[in-house]
């Protein structure tokens, strides 16, 4: 309540100091209010920041009353943790949850929310940030939108078409932006923002922007790297052979190795997209397009094992305990031995392709197919839980699970907040 207050407080004081103004990449902390209705075509405003947006005439601030349990646990980045491993640590709803509040954007949320201190950041058609338990609004950005945000040290970082962009995690305001090339996911670790973009992978510092390294120039990186125990691993889509995976050391760029998946699936044909690589416990997990996953060793790039599906992987895996999650264009969700690669469940809910990243808690496993439907599965059998509808339209993004809640946007630009209880 204090923080909602003294934000509410801030941006009445500041209501018409004009646009926010840069100096060498750098925020002078002068605040506006979101653009209004006419200039985004979205809903009513409210109190928020952006980066050149325009005064409007008026004001919301009162608070939005709780809509269910509290909001514990967090999410830093697009799978949770700078790893990508896809495990919240949490129980998760084991039951149904009903929708406890929405916010709406105009254009189709195609990327996962993060969760720190009960505040949720959002990317969509701009950066925004709401009180998670009451969907109040909190402030707004009018761009970095691009990919999954990541928030570290009090920063959230977030992406246009050609820049890296972060901001202060309480008011909004833009501290810098860097050019890259066009990044496709982003994020942070000790102190670095890595980012993989549709010409390489960049290294950038998170206090200042400023270039740390550079890599793989000419190559089109489309995943979030995966980065832990000071090494970066990024995957690449290439047009003309195999994916490959990369390991860069986090602080030189050096390459340390490269692992290429299989050419060819059974059908003879060429698959050549891997979801995001993620880690665990010194081994690397991926999941491809040629209907293979892959376990490679962190340490030499050295392959520990793959086993071939029943259908092709786009989504990034989880990773729990003694347990890998898959996704697959069947609409299922496979759970496979971590050690060996051996399955040991499929679960069959979805009633389309799975093109989210998968999400594990201890109880449960979560995936959406691009029906719209989210399905979550009993971790242990692989038994239906329960299915969620979004929409009809094509989603792409995986749930932000904790205890008690269940957070995801749709194709239709819908963000939902289910709850277990009010």
């Amino acid at each position: 309540m204090q923080r909602r207050e003294a934000l509410a407080a801030l941006a009445s004081a500041l209501t018409g100091a004009g646009c926010l103004r840069l100096q060498d990449g750098v925020s002078t902390g002068t605040r506006t209010l979101r653009p209004t209705d006419a200039e985004t075509g979205t809903g009513t405003a409210t109190v928020g920041t952006t980066e050149t947006g325009t005064d409007t005439d008026t004001e919301t601030t009162t608070d939005a009353p709780p809509q269910g349990p509290p909001v514990t646990g967090e999410s830093r980045s697009f799978a949770y943790d700078p790893a990508n491993t896809g495990y919240s640590g949490g129980a998760g709803p084991a039951e149904k949850p009903g929708e406890g509040w929405t916010a709406s954007f105009s254009e189709a949320i195609r990327t996962v929310p993060a969760l720190v201190d009960e505040t949720l950041y959002v990317a969509a058609d701009w950066l925004a940030a709401y009180d998670a338990r009451s969907g109040e609004e909190l402030w707004t950005t009018s761009s970095a939108a691009r990919v999954s945000p990541s928030v570290a040290d009090g920063l959230v970082f977030g992406a246009d078409y050609g820049s890296v962009k972060a901001f202060d995690a309480e008011s909004g305001s833009l501290e810098w932006s860097a050019s890259t090339g066009r990044p496709n996911g982003l994020t942070v670790a000790d102190g670095t923002v890595v980012t993989g973009t549709a010409a390489g992978v960049e290294a950038l510092d998170a206090a200042s922007g400023d270039s740390q390294w550079s890599a793989l120039s000419g190559v089109d990186i489309d995943t979030a790297p995966a980065i832990a125990n000071g090494t970066v691993f990024v995957a690449d889509r290439p047009r003309d052979r195999p994916g490959r995976v990369y390991a860069f050391d986090l602080a030189s760029g050096s390459k340390q190795w490269e692992y290429e998946v299989s050419a060819e699936d059974g059908s003879g044909a060429h698959y050549y997209f891997i979801g995001e690589p993620a880690y665990s416990d010194g081994t690397v997990y991926l999941a491809c397009e040629n209907r293979v996953a892959y376990a490679v060793d962190a340490e030499t790039g050295e392959e520990v094992w793959q086993t071939t599906t029943n259908g092709g992987m786009n989504p990034a895996p989880a990773v729990a305990r003694d347990t890998v999650y898959v996704g697959h264009d069947g609409g299922s969700v496979i759970a496979l031995d971590r050690a060996t690669g051996e399955q040991r469940w499929e679960g069959r809910g979805g009633t389309g392709s799975v093109v989210s990243n998968v999400v594990a808690t201890e109880e449960s496993v979560f995936a959406v197919d691009d029906s719209g439907l989210l399905v979550a599965y009993d971790r242990t059998t692989g038994d239906v839980r329960y299915k969620l509808g979004l929409t009809r339209s094509r989603t792409r993004c995986g749930p932000l699970v904790t205890s008690d809640w269940l957070f995801v946007g749709d194709g239709d630009g819908t963000l939902h907040a289910f709850t277990t209880g009010n």
